[in-house]
C-alpha cells in the first residue's frame, strides 16, 4: 500500500497530488508520507515486541520486565491521580489550553482519557498478576507490599479516569480474573490466612474509596449519568454513516483514514469531520468490500 501509493497529500492547498506508482491497477495508499511513516513505526514496534519476547524466554528477565511494566504504569496512574486530586487544568499543571482545542478530559500524560484508560487496562491486570503470584508463592514481604500498592494505584486510576468504555472493559477483566484465579487463591489459603486476606481486601476497598473521593470520583459518575441523553444525539453515530460512505472499496492505506475522511467531508459540520472514536474508525476501515484484506494490510 505505501510503496504503491497513488497520491500524496498537500496540506498547504488541501489536495491529493497524484503520484506515478509502479502498479496502478493494484491498491495503493492515498498519502505516501503518512503511510510510510506508519510502516517505520510499525517495524520499530514489531522489533520491540520481538526483543521483549526474547527476554521473556528467561524467567528472571520475564519477571523483571513484568515489574518494570507495572512500575511505569503505576507511575503514570499516580500522576493522573495527583493531577485529579490537585484540580490541575492541564498536563503537568500547565495553564489551561484554549477552549477550542477541546482538551478537557486529559489524564496523566494523555490528552484523551480513552487512550489513558486503554493503557491502564493493559497494566492493571499485570499488577493483579503480581499480587496473585506474591500470595501464591514464597515472596518477600516487601515485594508483596509493592505488588499490592501498584495494584491499588492502577485500579484507582481506572476509577478516577472519566472514560466510560475503559471502566466497562476493566469490570469485564476483573470478572474474568476472579473467575480464573479466585478458587485457586482460596484453596491455597488456610482458615487464618483467609481471614487475613478478607481483612486485606476490605482495607484495599476502603483505600480505593478514599482515593476516589480525593480524586473527584464525581466527574466519571456525572458522565455516566449523562449517558442516556448523549447516545441518541451523539454526532459520532452520524459520522459513522458519513465515514462508511467515504471509504472506497480498495482501501486507503496505513493511517490515511482520518486525513481522507476530513478532506471528503469538508462541507460537513466540524463535529462530523472529527472521527476521534477509535472503535468506530476501525469499523470504517473494515466496511469496504476488501475489509478482510484490510485487517491484515493495515488499511
Amino acid at each position: 500500500m505505501a510503496l504503491n501509493a497513488k497520491s500524496i497529500y498537500d496540506s498547504d492547498f488541501f489536495v491529493f497530488v497524484p503520484l506515478r506508482n509502479f502498479a496502478p491497477p493494484l491498491a495503493g495508499s492515498v498519502d505516501y508520507a503518512i503511510s510510510s511513516a506508519w510502516i517505520i513505526r510499525g517495524v520499530l514496534l514489531l522489533g520491540t515486541i520481538l526483543f521483549a519476547s526474547d527476554l521473556s524466554q528467561s524467567n528472571r528477565w520475564l519477571l523483571r520486565l513484568w515489574y518494570m511494566i507495572c512500575l511505569v504504569g503505576g507511575s503514570i496512574a499516580f500522576l493522573g491521580l495527583l493531577q485529579k486530586a490537585t484540580g490541575a487544568h492541564m498536563i503537568f499543571w500547565q495553564p489551561p489550553p484554549p477552549p477550542e482545542l477541546g482538551v478537557s478530559t486529559f489524564f496523566a500524560t494523555y490528552y484523551y482519557h480513552g487512550n489513558a484508560g486503554a493503557f491502564l487496562n493493559l497494566v492493571w491486570p499485570l499488577s493483579a498478576g503480581l499480587v496473585i503470584r506474591a500470595f501464591t508463592s514464597r515472596s518477600h514481604p516487601g515485594m508483596r507490599a509493592i505488588s499490592v500498592t501498584l495494584f491499588i494505584v492502577t485500579i484507582a486510576g481506572v476509577l478516577a479516569n472519566t472514560s466510560r468504555m475503559a471502566l466497562v472493559v476493566a469490570v469485564i477483566l476483573l470478572v474474568a480474573i476472579c473467575a480464573q484465579f479466585g478458587r485457586t487463591l482460596l484453596r491455597n489459603l488456610s482458615g487464618a490466612q483467609k481471614s487475613v486476606a478478607f481483612a486485606g481486601a476490605l482495607a484495599i476497598l476502603l483505600a480505593l474509596i478514599s482515593v476516589a473521593r480525593a480524586t473527584h470520583l464525581e466527574q466519571p459518575l456525572n458522565r455516566w449519568q449523562s449517558l442516556s441523553g448523549e447516545i441518541p444525539n451523539d454526532a459520532r453515530w452520524k459520522a459513522c454513516r458519513v465515514g462508511v460512505a467515504a471509504v472506497p472499496d480498495a482501501g486507503l492505506g496505513q493511517e490515511a483514514f482520518v486525513l481522507y475522511f476530513q478532506s471528503t467531508t469538508s462541507d460537513r459540520p466540524t463535529r462530523l469531520r472529527e472521527p476521534g472514536d477509535f472503535y468506530i474508525k476501525t469499523i470504517y476501515r473494515l466496511c469496504s468490500s476488501g475489509g478482510g484484506w484490510e485487517a491484515f494490510s493495515g488499511r
